[in-house]
């Protein structure tokens, strides 16, 4: 097992030991859920407003979570025994868990409950009335089963669109916000722009890079792989 530990930002002093117990924790989960020891891990250490600008790209979310995780392998994938397995990155903000962590402690102790006996719940009676005592009810039982995904798809492969050389010349820079169709392959099969960047060019570049994109598929509430629309930003942003 490999774990790369990245520390991108300087707010919270990271232990020695850490390392450690990083890579202990990383043994017990492999150990719960069945995986080989050959698999590597990228565990990023950012502040607020590294992982807020993350969110921003990758959920659409302007806020700043204590965790965000990008999984590369699937549970019932196929692994190949000769090749280390990336299981994918996780971000985690020591900014804001210290905050969480200071919140917790800063709220008021409560005194334990004493136990109180329960109560005999009471059969309700049967109904004395004349009938057959059907249950009756509306609705003829058809839908999918699908329903709301319960875990969102998340982009575990990205390609940066082509920035456009007339907008790169002007100085100029943009955002689109795309909707696509994720499978529960994980691929992309439609896109359409639901807000432009007001530069063609763009628009057309960044519909053509997420095509290539691949993502983590949606699942529902039983655990199935199923299709699900989202809708992401893609930015064109000048680095300096």
């Amino acid at each position: 097992m490999t774990v790369f530990i990245t520390n991108e930002q300087d707010k919270i002093e990271i232990p020695a030991e850490w390392e450690e117990k990083i890579n202990q924790v990383a043994a017990i989960c492999l150990r719960e859920e069945q995986l080989p020891e050959d698999v590597e891990v990228d565990l990023l250490f950012v502040d607020n407003e590294a992982i807020r600008e993350m969110n921003l790209e990758y959920r659409d979310k302007d806020s700043a979570t204590d965790v965000l995780s990008f999984p590369m392998y699937e549970p019932d994938e196929e692994i190949d025994d000769e090749e280390e397995v990336l299981l994918g990155d996780i971000v985690i903000s020591l900014e804001r868990a210290q905050e969480q962590y200071d919140e917790e402690e800063a709220k008021p102790k409560e005194e334990p409950k004493k136990p109180v006996a329960e109560k005999k719940e009471q059969k309700p009676k049967a109904n004395p009335k004349k009938g057959d005592n059907k249950p009756v009810g509306k609705g003829d039982g058809i839908g999918d089963g699908q329903g709301v995904p319960v875990t969102p798809p998340r982009p575990i492969r990205t390609v940066e669109p082509k920035y456009p050389a007339s907008a790169r010349n002007a100085s100029i820079e943009g955002l689109v916000k795309i909707k696509m169709l994720i499978t529960y392959e994980g691929k992309v099969t439609e896109a359409s722009i639901v807000e432009s960047s007001g530069h063609p060019e763009m628009d057309a570049n960044a519909l053509e890079a997420v095509y290539k994109w691949r993502f983590s598929p949606a699942r529902n509430k039983l655990k199935q792989k199923i299709d699900c629309y989202i809708t992401m930003p893609i930015k064109f942003k000048l680095r300096k």
